[in-house]
């Protein structure tokens, strides 16, 4: 009986180291980019999230109607770092195929 019961603790502290080993990975700031939120204090409901890259250039804005944006819950920092990596991906995309149009042109 004491063997299970150790074999079962072992088992749940595992798990348990597991768990919280991932959650340190759910909310990754992408390196070459971020972001900022630009709220009205008259209407806060409104806001705007504006996308940088590495070099402090705009890249995109997306307008959030009707939500407050409440940038202290893990939740909300994960969607943002989110549709970062997609305004970066996209930005990147762009440049390679200039690139290769500018090579084909040549």
């Amino acid at each position: 009986m004491n063997i299970k019961i150790t074999i079962l603790a072992c088992l749940l502290c595992g798990a348990a180291a597991t768990a919280f080993g991932q959650k340190d990975n759910d909310n990754k700031i992408p390196a070459n980019g971020y972001w900022n939120i630009e709220t009205n204090v008259n209407s806060p409901l409104l806001n705007t999230v504006k996308f940088y890259n590495e070099k402090n250039k705009l890249i995109g804005e997306k307008i959030v109607n009707g939500k407050k944006l409440d940038i202290s819950k893990k939740r909300i920092q994960a969607q943002l770092n989110l549709m970062l990596e997609g305004v970066l991906l996209a930005q990147e995309h762009r440049k390679q195929r200039n690139t290769n149009t500018d090579l084909a042109a040549n």
